[in-house]
């Protein structure tokens, strides 16, 4: 039997049309192993997000209206990929 994680996951959501981005959190704010943390509607905002919450997932739009969501400074400095330790993102 699998059971859920003692804490649930932390989830950032960054997309810039807002529909999607508030039914997205609705819909994982619904899920008990699941919390959604933050939202954004832009790389500023998400930067912003990054560095005032401690986030497990990040659900990045990568089309967002002002630039690609794979924004390099969107990582740098909040750790790489195989770091197991948590970064506040």
């Amino acid at each position: 039997m699998i059971e859920a994680p003692a804490a649930p996951i932390r989830v950032a959501i960054v997309d810039d049309h807002p529909v999607v981005r508030d039914g997205t959190a609705v819909l994982l704010a619904a899920e008990p192993d699941l919390a959604v943390v933050g939202v954004a509607g832009s790389i500023a905002e998400a930067s912003a997000l990054m560095d005032r919450a401690l986030v497990d997932v990040l659900l990045l739009d990568i089309r967002l209206g002002q630039g690609s969501g794979f924004a390099p400074h969107l990582a740098d400095g909040h750790g790489r990929p195989g770091d197991r330790r948590r970064h506040r993102l």
